[in-house]
């Protein structure tokens, strides 16, 4: 990693399964795209390929990644329902840093360093903090079942996957 598309048009960086992943090459080998590897990841890059940020919906699996859209010009990043596999991101300066691990995002020249000492306590109590806040000022993490776009400098954040609870 990172893996591109035949162009160099869009290319990810992921961490994680892809349970699904050969489903979902089976139906884009049909739609006239080719593998050159049996990793899931290039499965889930075809996958955005063909279906946009709606890739989403047909990922079965614990992850996160973060495409480059070359065309769109756009940075587009999600984590799985679960959240499973961490996703770490700083803006800063007209910039976005991302990583699977926040001692990435401090090795950055840039990136800030000072401790969030308004969620110190609750990390002393819990020894972790249940949302997107970190011990580190700037610093954030995606949520489970969550989505990141960064475009013209800006992002922006939501939720794709809204957990339904219904009793039996």
């Amino acid at each position: 990693q990172p893996m591109a598309n035949e162009d160099g048009s869009v290319v990810i960086v992921f961490n994680g399964e892809i349970y699904n992943f050969q489903e979902l090459r089976s139906e884009l080998e049909a739609k006239g795209y080719k593998f050159h590897c049996g990793a899931d990841t290039e499965s889930l890059l075809h996958g955005y390929e063909e279906w946009g940020e709606a890739v989403l919906d047909r990922l079965r699996g614990m992850y996160a990644f973060v495409i480059w859209d070359k065309k769109k010009n756009k940075l587009f990043g999600a984590r799985d329902i679960f959240g499973i596999k961490p996703l770490y991101y700083a803006v800063e300066g007209g910039r976005i840093l991302f990583g699977s691990e926040i001692k990435g995002l401090l090795a950055h020249l840039h990136a800030r360093r000072s401790l969030n000492e308004r969620r110190l306590a609750h990390w002393l109590c819990m020894e972790y903090l249940p949302d997107e806040e970190t011990l580190f000022e700037g610093v954030r993490k995606l949520s489970a079942g969550h989505w990141l776009r960064w475009r013209n400098g800006r992002a922006e954040r939501g939720r794709w996957f809204v957990p339904r609870f219904a009793p039996d």
